[in-house]
């Protein structure tokens, strides 16, 4: 396998592109301020580093490892909502702000959408960070309400994706790729 296939950003610094730098750099300028926003959504095409960013901005914020949590959209349950609630309310046993990432967030159930909207809106705790990403656009309520049961299973609820600062995944240009996955064919990858 070639290095370029198999290498991952190891930091911030390390993002490929300024638009994906850029994404990351206003949502880690509103985490750090005391009054800013703490529920973010990324949606965009697949391979446009949402996951990358959202793992660095939790990792940055969470004082420990411990309190970074990860969840796939479609393992996010009644149960984990419930767990997640009630780990709101308990201090954490390492430091004291916590993180929790889920990806493909258009994958959890729609009435779970809105029992976690209601978390986030009215319960979430001032040391938490929630970073969503998705691979749909989020819709407006009158775009919502034409679509067909179909189409609303692919996509958040409007309820749900209002509660989030929303950022479009960046974009690659073509010469900006080329030019970094030469100098990553150059850099030794450690198994």
């Amino acid at each position: 396998m070639q290095n370029w296939a198999r290498w991952r950003p190891s930091s911030p610094e390390e993002i490929i592109g300024s638009e994906a730098k850029s994404v990351y750099d206003q949502i880690k300028y509103q985490v750090e301020d005391d009054a800013g926003e703490r529920c973010f959504l990324i949606h965009g095409a697949e391979g446009r580093g949402k996951t990358t960013i959202a793992t660095f901005i939790g990792s940055d914020y969470a004082d420990s490892d411990m309190n970074l949590v990860t969840l796939k959209g479609n393992k996010v349950t009644g149960q984990v909502v419930d767990d997640l609630m009630h780990e709101g309310h308990s201090k954490p046993l390492f430091g004291d702000r916590r993180a929790l990432i889920i990806n493909e967030v258009d994958n959890i159930n729609k009435n779970i959408q809105d029992t976690l909207h209601d978390w986030l809106q009215d319960e979430l705790p001032d040391n938490y960070v929630v970073v969503a990403t998705t691979n749909k656009a989020p819709c407006v309520r009158a775009d919502y309400e034409k679509m067909t049961a179909e189409q609303k299973a692919e996509h958040l609820t409007p309820k749900f994706s209002s509660r989030f600062t929303q950022y479009t995944a960046p974009t690659l240009e073509p010469k900006e790729l080329a030019k970094n996955i030469y100098r990553m064919c150059l850099s030794p990858i450690e198994d």
